[in-house]
């Protein structure tokens, strides 16, 4: 059916989205045969009432949306008697009285205060709405939902003109109120038509002649699938000059979905974003603007209160380039978050990131810190709209949002977005008063969460629009989403504050099943009648919930179509069915120059590293690559373990001896010892348990309790000596020099020199000091730079303290268990020193050699604790090892 366009016939559409559409559609028919042509006057039916009302010059003023929610919120949280309805939001509770408010109005109900006395929550709403329009009466002002009434009434005065022709376009229903206003127009000689078809009033009987589309409801295992194939059935179908649409029953659910998948069909180069393309769609629903990251991050930092932030809230600051000269100083606070992290990873003050000298040299951000100081010292109270000013004038001098670089498309569209809520802050001047600053982040919070967001583009022949938003548009081909019985149609929801006998009686909107199931079987209606060609799907489950067809959709045949429908177009599936891989093995190797050897410095990690993978010893010893850990909120098992070595190093550098610790013992000095040395090592901690002084008590009472529990098991050993803890070592393996440091060096008997490392693990690390590529290198590794007799593992943990480890057949120590030579064992002790210094000597070989295969020691497992997976693509290798093992055995 052609678009009603005439440009001597005023168009009223139901949405701003019809308006754009028509417009689109008009243009496109008159580009064929014209360079210049005039511009229709098609207006969504809100707009053209509210400008034929402000042109009027009227003494009344209408209220915008969020001036009249603001003012329901504030009659609602003044009104004494609230309370007594336990509401759980005020900002819901405001919405769905403004909401009835409307609908009273446009359905002309009749207003008696004997039909709000039949429950608390109608009462109190009648009560509230006196309030409101007391309050409009003396501001002299009109809620939005009055505007069609005045109109009338001046058109009737003569006050504003009355077109001579309308058509009105995408109207499903007519409410009593609009009924009233169309009778009028005809009265007075106007000539009414409606696009695509007349609607039927609120009250007349559902429609009987619903048109059936063509072919088979489709059946796809999950959303995702059926957006796939929904995307590349719109690329089958697309041409020049027609038009595809896709109406969407849930649209917040599949969003994303669709986003992602339409520009993988229909604009695969669009993933490089360096090219800038834009994908040939439109999609009616937007984002809230909160979810924008400039805007989300510049809200949290305006809403901080007090001196002590979150560190990660600081972290992202100092990465976003939306603040203070980015581009000049990005290195600086890159550095600078680095420090920020280690020494602060829970929270940190303002005065701390104020400290001069702690921090790398940097005039944009101490610029930046200090401002925001001033803004966390501001007292008193303003109106919303000085408020505004302030805000944004703070936000200028942050340099937010450039950062001094050039800002993109969308950010321009962004900020914009920012500033007319700003204006709309402005607005709320008579509404709200004087506030202060923790009531005016709350609002400008809210009304941006409640700014969608959409980014301008032009106007495409594809578009994804919602079941409601699709009114009155046609298109050559068209696909319904999400028909399952759940969504279509829509749950029944009456508005709470109305009495239900009131609604009804005038068939107000979702007040009984019956009238949602005939509005959605008049909208169902009229989406069938929008394009000769349609398609309907729907998932059978959503996070795991089946799901069943729409109950509209029964005289439907179901069909569950093959996975491939039609062709992809996405880059990956291009690559993978189409090009031609050449496969290829690297044995390349970077040796280490003598150069490199000088700064080359590391501990056991680098042959623990070397051991378990070449490519991962590579990577972090070499090329230096680390991974910026998250900000740790809580005390994780590292900072636990550090404690535990701490309290037992100052421990033993205090006693020395099991007959000092035995004397302790006997004289019931023991447990203060613990734990003064507990309290010390907490003390240097403190800023783990800032603000938690309970959890440190219980760190307290746990840390004693272990110690104790160890020293226990130490007294049972023979007698020994504590020569030395965290010994700081030097020694070289084929010209690579490493640092170490022991935990524990004991004497024994007359002479025997004992090595151990604590471990506060639960189980003993899995050492492998018979095999070619050792493990855990550590012990051996001092063994050789520090001559003794055994080592061994201390593990430190509740209920599971012990030792494990090696040494000679003759000592009498707890955990030494020697494999024989025959069971893969070692036939002496010298033997073990050999095999480790050989073979700790071939591993640091291969590190300076250069080796850095992929090839860790367990190929049938990831490497869990390894934080490379992105860059050495370990687990493709490895599902290839696999496959080809596989193949082998088979």
């Amino acid at each position: 059916m052609p678009a009603p366009v005439d440009t001597s016939t005023l168009v009223l559409t139901v949405n701003v989205r019809l308006a754009r559409w028509l417009s689109l559609q008009h243009n496109r028919r008159q580009a064929t045969s014209l360079k210049v042509w005039e511009t229709p006057d098609i207006v969504p039916f809100d707009a053209w009432l509210k400008e034929a009302w402000v042109s009027s010059w009227p003494r009344q003023h209408v209220l915008s949306p969020l001036q009249s929610r603001k003012l329901w919120e504030r009659i609602i949280h003044e009104d004494a008697a609230t309370s007594r309805l336990d509401l759980l939001h005020l900002q819901g509770a405001a919405n769905e009285a403004a909401e009835a408010f409307a609908l009273l109005q446009q359905y002309e109900v009749a207003d008696s205060p004997d039909h709000y006395a039949l429950s608390e929550e109608a009462t109190a709403f009648h009560r509230w709405m006196m309030q409101y329009r007391d309050r409009l009466k003396r501001w002299s002002a009109l809620d939005p939902s009055q505007v069609l009434r005045v109109v009338q009434n001046a058109m009737q005065a003569r006050d504003i003109p009355i077109p001579p022709a309308i058509v009105f376009a995408g109207f499903d229903e007519l409410t009593p109120q609009l009924q009233r206003f169309i009778d009028f127009l005809k009265g007075n000689g106007v000539s009414i038509s409606w696009y695509p078809q007349e609607p039927a009033s609120t009250s007349a009987a559902p429609p009987d002649n619903i048109p059936e589309p063509q072919g088979n409801i489709r059946k796809y295992p999950d959303p995702q699938t059926e957006v796939i194939q929904c995307a590349r059935w719109v690329r089958s179908v697309m041409q020049p000059e027609k038009t595809v649409g896709i109406v969407v029953t849930q649209m917040e659910d599949y969003r994303e979905l669709l986003v992602r998948e339409l520009r993988a069909e229909l604009a695969p180069e669009s993933v490089y974003c360096w090219q800038g393309q834009e994908a040939p769609f439109n999609i009616s629903l937007g984002a809230s603007l909160i979810h924008e990251h400039m805007v989300d991050l510049a809200l949290q930092l305006l809403t901080c209160s007090g001196n002590t932030f979150a560190t990660l809230l600081v972290s992202r600051i100092l990465r976003s380039p939306y603040f203070a000269n980015w581009k000049e100083e990005h290195s600086e606070r890159l550095q600078m978050d680095l420090i920020l992290r280690r020494k602060y990873p829970a929270r940190v003050t303002l005065n701390q990131l104020l400290k001069p000298g702690k921090w790398p040299s940097c005039e944009g951000i101490s610029s930046f810190l200090n401002k925001w100081k001033n803004w966390l010292e501001t007292k008193g109270t303003r109106r919303p709209g000085e408020w505004g000013q302030v805000i944004a004038r703070l936000l200028h001098e942050m340099d937010w949002p450039r950062g001094g670089r050039k800002l993109s498309s969308r950010e321009f569209q962004v900020h914009d977005a920012w500033n007319e809520c700003l204006d709309e802050l402005a607005t709320l001047d008579g509404v709200l008063g004087n506030i202060d600053r923790a009531r005016v982040m709350t609002t400008l919070t809210h009304i941006v969460r409640d700014k969608v967001f959409q980014p301008k583009t032009r106007e495409e022949p594809i578009q994804v629009v919602g079941l409601l938003e699709a009114a009155g548009m046609q298109f050559d081909h068209l696909w319904i989403l999400g028909c399952h019985a759940d969504a279509l149609p829509a749950a029944n929801d009456p508005n709470p504050f109305l009495p239900f006998t009131l609604q009804r009686q005038y068939h107000l909107p979702h007040c009984t099943p019956n009238r949602t199931l005939r509005f959605y079987e008049t909208v169902l209606a009229r989406v069938f009648r929008s394009s000769p060609e349609i398609q309907i799907s729907y998932p059978a489950l959503i996070e795991d919930r089946e799901r069943l067809r729409s109950p509209l959709l029964s005289p439907l045949d179901e069909s569950e179509p093959s996975q491939i429908e039609y062709p992809s177009h996405r880059l990956i599936d291009r690559f993978q069915e189409h090009s031609i891989l050449e496969e290829m093995e690297d044995r390349s190797r970077i040796q280490v120059e003598p150069e490199e050897l000088q700064i080359l410095r590391g501990g056991h990690a680098v042959l623990k590293h070397q051991a378990e993978c070449p490519f991962r010893a590579f990577a972090l010893h070499r090329l230096k690559i680390r991974g910026l850990q998250p900000a740790e909120i809580e005390m994780d098992a590292l900072a636990r373990g550090n404690m535990v070595h701490a309290i037992l190093e100052g421990f033993w550098k205090e006693v020395k001896t099991k007959q000092r610790l035995a004397q302790l013992t006997a004289n019931g000095k023991l447990p203060d010892t613990i734990q003064t040395h507990v309290d010390t090592v907490l003390s240097a901690n403190r800023g783990l348990f800032f603000g938690q002084d309970e959890f440190r008590k219980l760190e307290s009472q746990r840390l004693y309790s272990l110690v104790n529990e160890w020293l226990s098991l130490e007294q049972e050993r023979e007698d020994f000596e504590v020569l030395d803890t965290e010994a700081p070592v030097e020694y070289s393996l084929d010209r690579l020099h490493l640092r170490l440091k022991i935990d524990r060096v004991d004497r024994t008997g007359e002479s025997n020199m004992v090595l151990i490392d604590y471990k506060t693990g639960r189980n003993f690390p899995p050492a492998g000091w018979h095999d070619e590529r050792i493990r855990e290198p550590q012990l051996p590794l001092y063994c050789l730079a520090h001559p003794s007799d055994a080592i061994l593992f201390a593990r430190v943990a509740k209920g599971q303290c012990g030792f494990k480890g090696l040494g000679r057949d003759s000592l009498n120590l707890p955990g030494i268990k020697n494999k024989n030579a025959d069971k893969g064992g070692f036939e002496n002790w010298e033997q073990a020193v050999d095999f480790w210094k050989s073979r700790l000597s071939a591993i640091a070989g291969n590190f300076l050699q250069g080796s850095l295969e992929v090839d860790p020691l367990e190929k049938q497992s990831p490497c869990n604790r390894c934080e490379l997976p992105t860059l050495c693509r370990k687990a493709e290798l490895l599902q290839q090892a696999v496959e080809e093992d596989e193949e082998v055995s088979s």
